[in-house]
């Protein structure tokens, strides 16, 4: 069953194969729990796999099918927070952390990524409220510049010249790194794409966003990078939210900044080759620790640590305790006993999982299948099935 092996491949965090493994799971089946389940897990890898449009589509599509997964609303609200938006995420992880109420190691985990929102949401409101002070202040300057007046022309006649302070326009950017790549981010809204410029070197980025205000002006974010990149495996993306920047490392290692300067280039840690997060110091760190991936003042590697330690450490329960026993048993079993539960859990429409080869090799599920208790089976027409799966028609129209 590509479901089993979606989830097996999960386990192995081989990401890339598990979506295409679930991708064909969503094909063969019509049953809409499942369908609910299967979008959750592909939504997951997504997540894994940086690909966050995408794991935003599938978990809305998952709870659409089933509105009271945690797993769904996590994955959507890590993904719209890695796009930067944090009133949406905010509401994901409200709406799962009230599934079932805020009791509970997961319940922890919804209230910390809840908080983590409200922090950039404020960090963002102080960003524009600083933008508009400082267009206040420029606004105040042009209106203290007095016209020469006719009295004051006559001491003399050289024309009284006045300059007016011009303010740079600005687009806020964040950065975040793996091992291998360095994500540049820079919050610029509904731009067209003919007037975005994207310059990527081995040791600089610069971009250029000529405003569309006809005054002829530009931002440009000029970067001496930390370390060298490959420009050829860089790539950069524009979405009317933002501009994304994906830089390829050289050298897979944790880089103690973002940019390179006399105190930064003394810090850099050797090209080890591997995935190593050792740093060389932070900003204001002392040295010897670990840097953060965040380009915000806020320090959340403490948070992202214990997260991810109560992920692990956390027991699974109910509906998920159990998916994890069958991922168990598929990974543990013989060609035989997984043979059966493929052919057992497709036929039956996602009602019955056997491990008896000898059993199911001589059932055809298909025409012996019966509906759970309270439900009947129908076609995506709406059309109540029999046992062998063909419409019933009412006796009006026969």
């Amino acid at each position: 069953m590509n479901f089993a092996a979606g989830l097996e491949f999960f386990d192995d965090e081989e990401y890339s194969e598990a979506v295409s493994a679930l991708a064909k799971a969503l094909d063969e089946t019509d049953d809409n729990t499942v369908r609910a389940k299967i979008l959750e897990k592909r939504a997951l890898a997504h997540l894994r796999l940086s690909d966050y449009d995408a794991a935003v589509e599938d978990a809305a599509a998952s709870l659409t099918l089933s509105s009271n997964s945690q797993g769904a609303y996590m994955a959507k609200g890590e993904a719209l927070f890695h796009l930067d938006e944090y009133e949406s995420a905010k509401s994901a992880f409200e709406a799962g952390l009230a599934v079932k109420g805020e009791a509970g190691k997961k319940a922890v985990i919804f209230q910390k990524w809840i908080r983590k929102c409200v922090a950039e949401i404020e960090e963002d409101e102080d960003e524009d409220e600083e933008n508009k002070n400082e267009k206040e202040i420029a606004k105040d300057e042009e209106a203290t510049i007095k016209p020469t007046t006719k009295a004051e022309s006559d001491v003399s006649d050289s024309p009284v010249t006045t300059t007016v302070k011009e303010v740079s326009p600005k687009f806020r950017h964040d950065w975040y790194q793996t091992s291998d790549t360095v994500v540049i981010t820079v919050m610029a809204k509904k731009q067209d794409p003919n007037n975005v410029s994207v310059d990527i070197t081995t040791n600089n980025l610069t971009v250029e966003i000529k405003l569309d205000d006809g005054s002829g002006s530009s931002f440009v974010l000029d970067l001496d990078l930390f370390d060298t990149i490959d420009p050829q495996q860089s790539t950069h993306r524009l979405s009317p939210f933002k501009l994304e920047v994906k830089l390829r490392k050289k050298d897979n290692y944790q880089w103690g900044a973002l940019e390179a300067s006399d105190a930064t280039m003394a810090s850099r840690l050797p090209a080890a080759g591997s995935s190593s997060t050792a740093g060389g110091g932070g900003s204001g760190g002392g040295g010897g620790g670990v840097p953060s991936a965040y380009a915000t003042k806020k320090d959340w590697n403490a948070i992202e640590r214990q997260l991810k330690k109560e992920e692990e450490e956390e027991k699974p329960e109910g509906e998920e305790a159990l998916n994890a026993l069958f991922r168990q048993i598929y990974g543990n079993a013989s060609e035989d006993t997984r043979r059966a539960m493929n052919k057992s859990f497709q036929t039956s429409g996602g009602t019955v999982l056997s491990t008896n080869w000898g059993e199911v090799g001589e059932k055809d599920y298909e025409k012996e299948r019966q509906a759970p208790d309270g439900m009947e089976w129908k076609n995506w027409d709406g059309d109540k099935l029999d046992k062998e799966g063909k419409p019933i028609k009412n006796p009006s129209e026969q």
